[in-house]
């Protein structure tokens, strides 16, 4: 249920925000109408998509990176299910009668530090269930790696570059599967320009893509379908 908030005049002369694009902006304030009053969302971009820019062709998902890349917007994940959470939300927002929402909330190691490779392991109930990642950086730098290679770009080991891959992992997907489905969307993309921008890991191991992507191997792709990739790309369903 959308929500009727407040915006103060310095939101528009705050150094962050006028570091982003006005795409962006207009994204981020769009986003408070559709977050609970604890200010979180599902991490969908597809459905932020249709709810904010429902007549718009624009892709959600660099949005959404670019505000976590800003510190605007804080992932987190429960149950294998991810998040967001809008920083500082109810230091602006004056929410009288809360509404109860089925939304959870983060934990707080999330809103200090954002969704990290520890914060992704630790903790009841959430992703992961406690199980420990020191024994497998080595699994996803190394499936980072192997993108960057083939795909001929140069993605570094920082967070936002390895927490899915790393999510991936922990629920079973092997090093060579990463590595097919890379290989896989390589041979679709690599020479398309329009497909090309999304060899990423945020495109490629996604949780609902990345079982697609794996699901998919072995089967031949034609132009009709890779067409039919890049229509669903820019309206924020990847």
């Amino acid at each position: 249920m959308a929500r009727i908030r407040s915006i103060k005049p310095d939101f528009w002369t705050d150094e962050k925000i006028v570091e982003l694009s006005f795409e962006t902006r207009l994204f981020f304030v769009g986003s408070w109408n559709f977050a609970d009053d604890n200010g979180n969302l599902q991490r969908s971009a597809k459905k932020l998509k249709m709810q904010i820019f429902p007549a718009d062709l624009i892709d959600c998902e660099p949005l959404i990176q670019s505000l976590i890349d800003h510190g605007l917007f804080i992932e987190y994940s429960v149950n294998g299910d991810e998040y967001l959470h809008i920083k500082g939300f109810k230091d602006h927002q004056v929410v009288n009668r809360p509404s109860k929402s089925a939304i959870p909330t983060p934990q707080e190691a999330d809103l200090l530090t954002g969704l990290t490779e520890d914060s992704l392991t630790e903790g009841k109930g959430r992703e992961g269930k406690g199980e420990d990642m020191s024994g497998k950086p080595d699994s996803v730098i190394d499936v980072l790696d192997y993108l960057n290679a083939k795909a001929s770009r140069n993605y570094q080991p920082v967070d936002a570059n390895t927490k899915l891959i790393a999510a991936r992992i922990r629920e079973g997907a092997t090093v060579e599967q990463l590595k097919a489905v890379v290989d896989a969307k390589v041979h679709d993309w690599l020479n398309d320009p329009k497909m090309s921008t999304y060899l990423r890991p945020e495109t490629l191991f996604g949780a609902t893509k990345y079982a697609q992507y794996a699901g998919a191997l072995g089967s031949r792709i034609n132009s009709s379908s890779v067409a039919s990739e890049y229509e669903d790309l820019t309206r924020g369903a990847l």
